[in-house]
């Protein structure tokens, strides 16, 4: 990871594990959702945390699902000419949600 890195994790299996090992060494660098279960959460925020500290680097750590959601950010930047680099996560499983609506999970909602 960059030195001085910014980075906001999304809720979901992958941030909640990377929630657990990333360490920093200045304050503002870690913004995660933790459990108030706001889909969509990782990109916009670091959107936000680029254009308020430009000089460091902003990361979101997202998967896929997740992602989907925050499209309507991406074509914000686009529109806006704001430098937005970027990986992603394809798990081709949107894991969490697809867990927790199953009809085995404890969790969600059961199926006939």
């Amino acid at each position: 990871m960059p030195q001085h890195a910014m980075v906001s994790t999304d809720i979901g299996n992958i941030c909640s594990v990377s929630n657990s090992y990333l360490r920093f060494d200045e304050p503002r660098s870690m913004f995660a959702a933790m459990s108030f279960g706001n889909c969509g959460y990782a990109f916009p925020v670091a959107c936000g945390a680029k254009v308020a500290a430009p000089d460091r680097p902003a990361i979101a750590y997202v998967g896929d699902g997740a992602f989907g959601i925050s499209l309507n950010e991406l074509l914000t930047c686009a529109a806006r000419e704001d430098r937005c680099d970027g990986g992603g996560v394809q798990q081709r499983a949107v894991g969490l949600q697809r867990r927790r609506t199953t009809s085995t999970s404890t969790h969600g909602a059961s199926r006939p």
